[in-house]
């Protein structure tokens, strides 16, 4: 989803509270959730009072630039690149200087060889931790040279260009790449009816870089948009097989799968090329599949990790800190850390993380609330609560614990439904790909419903597990290969 004004403040005044260390707990009596950063944000000049009259609209790449330049003071900020002008960014603009000391301190680095920034666009969430990461943490920050507008035509109007009416399979032949904002490379390559697509990303301050491969088959159609000939959408259906890993720690398989996707093109750009996801791919040669194969070949297979017991002590100083102890239900005297708080990932999820300190376990829950209801339920409104828990104990002793626990009721009679479910989790086989995990035990008034329960237990976890990595284990360095998931990408 995308990122809105008050979340964009959220980010600034922690980013600030932390660079100075006041210790600012943003708490606030009555008003809106978000009040306490305003006024946070007004007292360190991060913002100007009356600047929005809206904090829950969507914010534009300006707004979040001009929020997030601020809560840093310059010398936060070292210029590390020398950029003077950007081809979408008027030189009068009130935002430029905040975008342009983004893109100069390497926090920022555009979506295409010239740096276009698209400040009248919306930001999603998904975008946001690259930035902000490089924001706390100047390490990470880019250097770069832009090459402008004008160089780029200068050097492409001789280019090899095939786009025409109508723009065929034949036409995509070859090798293309961009790279995005967060320094990812994507690389696909065509040939005849055969796809392959490369994602390289570079974590240099984990001391390792990762690769993402699709490899299978494509169709395609060209379609006129907006019923202008010149401007073409072109859609294809893929069925691959993935291979993940990193130069670290192997690859591995992690399935096939079939999707749809949709480039847009210009006839009348000087060059092929086309836009997918927010980057110009240009034509290029296969150097990102090449440096995959020599990562392969020096590594190999994918194999276990341990998971780390220091993770689990990390995780109930974690819990302990930054949460606070449950008064009533079944995890009451439990300290409780809620995960994803804004629903970032699932909008009926809730996600949380809880520490019984009397028998030193840690639970990472999540549970989900829904109803079928409309024209075909009308007054018998089905409501379903499903529950999910996975255990960990000090020792990190695999297989992990899973219970599922699943309730529903028919409003209309009070008939209910109840499901119980356990589960033997190898943290190693378990991927963002596993389509049903096998219960141990099941019990439930449906038996019939067994397979569908697998399927969705698959699917909570892998939503259960994304949270606990974005919103516990990576604020204190560690990912999900420290509990043993080396081959989940959240």
């Amino acid at each position: 989803g995308n990122l809105t004004i008050a979340e964009a403040l959220v980010l600034a005044c922690r980013l600030h509270s932390t660079y100075v260390g006041d210790g600012a707990t943003f708490t606030g009596s009555g008003g809106a959730w978000y009040q306490p950063y305003v006024d946070y944000a007004v007292e360190t000049a991060i913002l100007s009072p009356g600047t929005y009259s809206d904090y829950t609209a969507t914010a534009t790449r300006a707004q979040f630039a001009s929020i997030l330049a601020a809560a840093l003071p310059a010398e936060a900020l070292t210029a590390i690149n020398s950029v003077t002008a950007l081809p979408d960014v008027a030189a009068d603009a009130a935002y430029a200087p905040a975008v342009l000391s983004l893109y100069n301190a390497g926090v920022l680095t555009g979506s295409d060889a010239a740096g276009s920034f698209k400040p009248d666009t919306t930001i999603q969430r998904s975008e946001v931790a690259t930035i902000v990461t490089r924001m706390a943490d100047p390490s990470l920050r880019k250097t770069f040279t832009l090459t402008p507008a004008e160089t780029q035509e200068e050097q492409t109007v001789s280019s090899d260009k095939r786009f025409s009416n109508p723009i065929t399979a034949e036409d995509l032949e070859g090798t293309w790449s961009a790279t995005y904002f967060d320094g990812s490379i994507y690389e696909y390559t065509f040939s005849g009816n055969q796809f392959r697509r490369v994602v390289e990303h570079e974590f240099s301050s984990l001391g390792y870089t990762s690769y993402t491969v699709y490899e299978g088959t494509y169709t395609m159609t060209s379609v006129p948009m907006d019923g202008n000939e010149d401007t073409r959408r072109l859609t294809l259906n893929v069925t691959y097989q993935e291979t993940a890993g990193d130069d670290a720690k192997g690859f591995s398989d992690v399935g096939s799968d079939s999707r749809t996707m949709e480039f847009t093109t210009d006839l009348n750009w000087p060059q092929d090329a086309f836009m997918w996801s927010g980057a110009m791919f240009y034509r290029s040669e296969p150097d990102v599949y090449d440096r995959y194969l020599l990562a392969t070949g020096a590594v190999g297979e994918r194999k276990p990790t341990d998971p780390d017991p220091a993770v689990y002590q990390y995780l109930v100083n974690y819990v302990k800190t930054n949460g606070s102890i449950v008064t009533y239900g079944d995890y009451a005297g439990q300290y409780e850390y809620v995960l994803d708080p804004y629903h970032n990932l699932k909008g009926n999820w809730n996600f949380y993380l809880y520490y019984d300190s009397g028998a030193d376990i840690i639970t990472l829950a999540g549970s989900r609330n829904w109803k079928l209801e409309g024209e075909d339920y009308d007054s018998y409104d089905l409501l379903f609560i499903n529950e999910y828990a996975l255990t960990l104990t000090p020792e990190l002793t695999t297989p992990f614990a899973f219970t599922y626990e699943g309730s529903g009721s028919l409003m209309h009679t009070g008939y209910g439904v109840e499901t119980v479910a356990t589960a033997d989790i190898d943290p190693f086989t378990f991927k963002n790909s596993t389509e049903a995990m096998t219960f141990t035990s099941y019990t439930a008034t449906v038996e019939d419903g067994r397979e569908r329960d697998e399927e969705n237990c698959a699917d909570g976890l892998q939503l259960m597990l994304s949270a606990l990595e974005g919103y516990a284990l990576v604020p204190g360095g560690y990912t999900l290969t420290d509990l043993g998931f080396d081959q989940f990408y959240a």
